[in-house]
């Protein structure tokens, strides 16, 4: 391993960092464990000639050491990176962890910014590698999301998914303001994975439980409102107001979290602006708590997201940043058949 590589690699990582988090107070390094032989044997199905490599930052340092010891008695190797947590989901790690990432047939990625939707994932994945991928996970999360059905939520998922698929025009509403127009025609959605990444370049969240699609690039319209959670940003606040014209966020309102996130975006041009994916909650066990990774899957929200969409089928437009924005509770019509009322789907 180069020693660039080596650098970013820690034995223990900062404490303080991790129990910053409120959700972590009650960490217990067996449960979490246990845990993580059950993601690697369930849910990516490791064998034991394979390699696992596990990479984690600061925020999240107890959890990778615990994924890591998990690996030792399932796999040929099981190693651990440690890497300086980034600002941002989306964003490339190192080169010299691109490059790691490609020597390994199964790798979780419990981080604070998803890598989720980056080249370096990517990179991985077109070599074969079964992909986790937990930004801003804690130990709440991991009590709670990973012991769910997730055959009961696959069922679910692939219902919606189907949904998705066959309607040519999704309009949203919700009571807090959003009212947006999303053209479907000719695109397939995903998530019927649902936490089973099992196959050789498969990858996705865990906890799992949403079904999404890329809207036909161009063309959405209308304005959504974010009163969950905001990629990148956590819990809102303020709701975001992000009115979206000919598929680009145009303007951003509301208050700090608005700021922050027009902050974010402003260096990265206007990829960063593209609406880049429309998602639907299919998790019964999830809870809102103000972390978009379990938020997002809750039964009963939705989300839109902004920026990079390459990573997705039919996705074209690239940009170093994919930030979810989650509503609650949204009243939806696929080509004008109701589907989705006050967060209750009607199928």
């Amino acid at each position: 391993m180069k020693k660039q590589v080596k650098k970013e690699i820690k034995k223990h990582g900062k404490k303080e960092l991790f129990f910053a988090e409120e959700k972590n107070k009650r960490f217990d390094f067996k449960t979490a464990k246990k845990y993580g032989e059950k993601i690697l044997t369930h849910n990516l199905g490791i064998q034991k000639k394979e390699k696992v490599l596990i990479i984690c930052d600061e925020t999240t340092s107890l959890i990778g050491k615990a994924f890591q010891n998990a690996g030792k008695n399932l796999a040929k190797k099981s190693e651990l990176i440690q890497m300086h947590s980034l600002p941002f989901n989306g964003m490339e790690p190192k080169e010299e962890i691109a490059k790691e990432m490609l020597k390994y047939n199964v790798i979780i990625m419990p981080v604070k910014s998803s890598l989720t939707h980056t080249k370096a994932r990517a990179a991985a994945c077109k070599n074969g590698a079964r992909i986790a991928s937990m930004p801003r996970l804690n130990y709440e999360m991991i009590e709670r999301d990973l012991p769910a059905d997730y055959n009961k939520i696959r069922a679910l998922t692939t219902k919606v998914v189907k949904a998705l698929t066959e309607a040519d025009l999704a309009e949203i509403k919700t009571e807090t303001g959003t009212d947006i127009i999303i053209p479907l025609q000719g695109m397939n959605a995903g998530g019927t994975n649902c936490g089973f990444y099992l196959k050789p370049g498969s990858f996705g969240n865990i906890p799992q439980g949403e079904a999404y699609i890329v809207p036909e690039e161009g063309k959405t319209t209308g304005k959504f409102v974010v009163d969950v959670s905001m990629g990148s940003i956590g819990k809102v606040n303020t709701p975001i107001e992000i009115t979206v014209k000919k598929g680009f966020a145009v303007k951003i309102d509301g208050g700090e979290e608005a700021e922050k996130l027009k902050k974010m975006i402003k260096p990265l041009g206007i990829n960063a602006r593209n609406i880049a994916e429309f998602a639907i909650g299919t998790n019964d066990r999830a809870k809102i708590i103000g972390v978009v990774l379990e938020d997002e899957k809750v039964l009963g929200t939705a989300h839109l997201a902004i920026g990079n969409s390459t990573s997705m089928k039919g996705g074209t437009i690239y940009s170093e940043i994919h930030l979810d924005g989650v509503f609650n509770k949204p009243t939806i019509w696929f080509d004008g058949e109701l589907f989705m009322e006050k967060g209750k789907i009607l199928i």
